[in-house]
């Protein structure tokens, strides 16, 4: 796909799917699951903008997700269309497209002509994930990647540094939704990490909306193991069909070379796993 200079980020290169084009007399609609594109050609001066609108395909039916718009000036003489962005929102799913393509043409008797095109379905599908991270990074920080990975160090005092972190796992769920989440050592006799709490958080209009204290959504502690249920209807408000889950965590005294394991199972299957070792301060 073409980068384009007025998208908010890169589109990166298609996916590998088939994806097939629509096509109109002012250009092709094509989309994969960083962005969309019109790219075509006018005989003459005019103004070209589109609306597009894409659609998350659930159960047959479909679902409004995203809108995104763009223009561009075709100079006198005609020219080359190449218009689209990025989506504001990671896509996670079967989508359509659906654009609204608009030619004003400019001087005088010029006219204005109007194209609809529709592009899909295209499926995206993105891995579970996880991260450690120090505790003043929320949500919104670890799904936009700007959240740095933690890093354990310890003195000659045997403290470790930081004092606390947080564990970040998103995974795709359906349907009633137990969750997990634990940690461990190695080696077993070292202190684990002391679980503070836990949240539970869902996706919507690409923003985190905190969902634990919500009806349908249960959260218990004992020990270092954090217990959750979280109800089929919260997983379908999501924008994505994935849960995020936090587990907040103080961190205990050891030495270099310990290694801290943090875990999260869906229903009995482990989805996310990570592990940090203590170095030396």
């Amino acid at each position: 796909m073409k980068f384009f200079p007025n998208a908010s980020r890169s589109l990166s290169v298609f996916t590998g799917l088939a994806l097939l084009a629509a096509s109109a007399s002012a250009g092709e609609l094509t989309a994969d699951c960083d962005g969309w594109s019109i790219k075509g050609s006018w005989p003459k001066a005019a103004l070209v903008s589109a609306d597009v609108t894409l659609y998350l395909k659930v159960d047959g039916q479909l679902i409004m997700v995203d809108m995104a718009s763009d223009s561009t000036l075709v100079p006198e003489g005609g020219g080359p269309i190449c218009i689209g962005t990025s989506w504001s929102l990671e896509l996670d799913g079967v989508y359509c497209v659906q654009s609204c393509e608009t030619v004003e043409e400019l001087g005088e008797g010029g006219r204005t002509l109007t194209y609809k095109m529709t592009f899909g379905p295209f499926t995206c599908e993105h891995p579970d994930d996880s991260q450690l991270v120090p505790t003043g990074y929320e949500c919104d920080d670890f799904v936009n990647g700007t959240a740095p990975d933690v890093e354990f160090t310890v003195n000659p005092s045997g403290n470790i540094a930081p004092g606390a972190l947080f564990f970040y796992s998103r995974f795709a769920a359906s349907g009633d939704s137990n969750i997990v989440v634990t940690t461990s050592t190695i080696p077993d006799e070292v202190a684990d990490s002391r679980l503070r709490g836990s949240k539970v958080f869902i996706v919507q209009n690409g923003l985190c909306r905190n969902i634990s204290q919500q009806e349908g959504v249960t959260i218990s502690l004992e020990g270092n193991v954090a217990t959750i249920f979280v109800a089929e209807s919260w997983v379908a408000a999501s924008d994505d069909g994935r849960l995020i889950v936090r587990g907040e965590y103080n961190t205990a005294r050891g030495a270099a070379g310990d290694t801290h394991v943090f875990t999260t199972d869906l229903n009995g299957t482990q989805v996310a796993y990570e592990e940090i070792t203590v170095i030396p301060q």
